[in-house]
């Protein structure tokens, strides 16, 4: 994070090398100033919002840069067979695999330590929903007649494995709620 806040700082100086005239309007002046500050961010890689991974939760736009950077090293070497650039590639990804393990790990460190402070259990469902992800179940279109048979075949001791008829398996199947 430490480097982000680097290469902000160091793009935020470049753009602001010329100073702003007093003889601007206020709004004008914000308004360059604005984009200064908004070209800095995006010039350091902070302008990109959201989540760039979805399938892990531990996953930044650090370890998404150090991927391209590894792949980009990978593609060098593939392009020139130089030992060289094998050796830059290896090194980087050495990098790129440190850098997700430790984002893995620190993630899940917290986890841990948040459900540890979790005190009583409408604390520990709004926890558990701020990490699920959203889905909507549709459950209202089952009918009734649907879950009743469902159950019932669940619960029936007819319809759970005999072991001592001949070793026969029946399963307990529904039909009507495959279809919904």
């Amino acid at each position: 994070m430490l480097d982000i806040w680097e290469a902000y700082t160091r793009q935020l100086d470049l753009l602001s090398a010329d100073t702003l005239s007093d003889s601007l309007p206020l709004q004008d002046a914000m308004d360059l100033l604005t984009d200064r500050i908004i070209r800095a961010a995006r010039g350091s890689g902070m302008g990109m919002e959201g989540c760039p991974d979805r399938r892990e939760p531990w996953w930044d736009w650090v370890c998404t840069r150090a991927r391209k950077k590894s792949f980009a090293l990978l593609n060098l070497f593939r392009l020139s067979d130089s030992q060289l650039s094998r050796t830059a590639y290896l090194k980087q990804n050495a990098v790129y695999k440190t850098l997700c393990e430790r984002k893995r790990t620190e993630y899940y460190e917290g986890l841990a330590a948040w459900f540890a402070d979790v005190r009583d259990s409408s604390g520990f469902w709004g926890l558990i929903r701020s990490l699920r992800t959203v889905r909507q179940q549709r459950v209202g279109d089952v009918p009734m007649t649907a879950w009743m048979q469902y159950f019932s075949a669940q619960w029936s001791l007819a319809n759970r494995v005999a072991i001592a008829r001949d070793c026969e398996v029946q399963l307990a199947t529904n039909i009507d709620m495959n279809r919904y």
